[in-house]
């Protein structure tokens, strides 16, 4: 568990990271019209949102006949391994199945568009290390909105008889704590690395700027949302990532840079499996 000092400093961290974007949102806010100019500058169209669903739909079909195989289905059964070396099982294949096609994927689009770093996602090399520090803030600021908006809603599913848990890669960071390193370091590595940077290719990257075309910057941002928040399948966990996803395209939007929103999902991933679950919160 993390001592309380250290604790105490991230909450104060989080709080003054708020109170600064906050502030900042108050004498600069943001223009709509700017943030949809830019999201349809982008080179994305409806047609690239749907090769990468239709990538998403043939990862869970190769997915599904591949834990069909006797063996596999034994492992992920549970009669194998225990419940946390299964789940680490199940977040190597999502990788393998989602998140590492999805990249490839959007890799693919790129060189057929000749699209650049810049001209796809607004990322440029000379302002990355500013873009890392705002979207390291921006987890910390935006992790108290979170925890407001999370609070409310799990207790209305608990009254409701909804069993809300951890999300699966959490429990098993809680988990791991006596297991070898390679374990840890597979974790970090797909939920800090893998997943945010797929994630934010496909959601922020592509979806965002190719429904902004037919409906506007805020219409698309909610339609990505609910699809963020409904493509992760957990009840409890729904409307505290609809808001995370909110967050993360209005930093896209705002920012013109998918940095951001790539560290600030990494930073919440971290935020949410390592620090929290030491920290002895449930």
């Amino acid at each position: 568990d993390l001592p309380p000092a250290p604790m105490g400093a991230l909450v104060m961290c989080c709080i003054g990271a708020a109170v600064v974007f906050l502030r900042g949102f108050i004498l600069n806010p943001p223009n709509r019209g700017q943030m949809r100019e830019f999201l349809c500058s982008r080179p994305w169209s409806p047609a690239h949102a749907g090769l990468l669903a239709a990538a998403y739909f043939c990862g869970i079909l190769l997915l599904s006949r591949f834990i069909e195989t006797p063996g596999i289905r034994a492992v992920l059964s549970g009669s194998v391994l225990s419940g946390s070396e299964t789940s680490y099982i199940w977040l190597v294949l999502t990788a393998v199945f989602i998140h590492l096609p999805w990249i490839l994927a959007v890799g693919i689009m790129m060189l057929v568009e000749r699209a650049s770093p810049r001209s796809g996602f607004g990322i440029a090399r000379s302002k990355a290390t500013r873009e890392i520090a705002i979207g390291m803030l921006a987890a910390l600021g935006s992790l108290p909105v979170l925890v407001l908006i999370t609070i409310p809603y799990v207790l209305i599913l608990e009254k409701a008889g909804v069993n809300c848990e951890n999300q699966a890669v959490a429990l098993m960071i809680a988990d791991a704590a006596s297991a070898p390193w390679p374990v840890h370091v597979l974790i970090l590595s797909t939920a800090i690395i893998v997943a945010p940077l797929a994630e934010e290719l496909v959601f922020r990257g592509v979806f965002l700027p190719a429904l902004a075309r037919r409906m506007g910057a805020i219409p698309a941002a909610v339609a990505v949302s609910s699809l963020f928040a409904l493509l992760h399948m957990d009840i409890p966990t729904f409307v505290p990532l609809f808001a995370l996803s909110l967050i993360l395209c209005f930093a896209y939007a705002r920012s013109g840079s998918l940095i951001v929103p790539v560290v600030l999902h990494a930073t919440h991933n971290f935020i949410q499996i390592a620090v929290i679950p030491r920290a002895g919160i449930e």
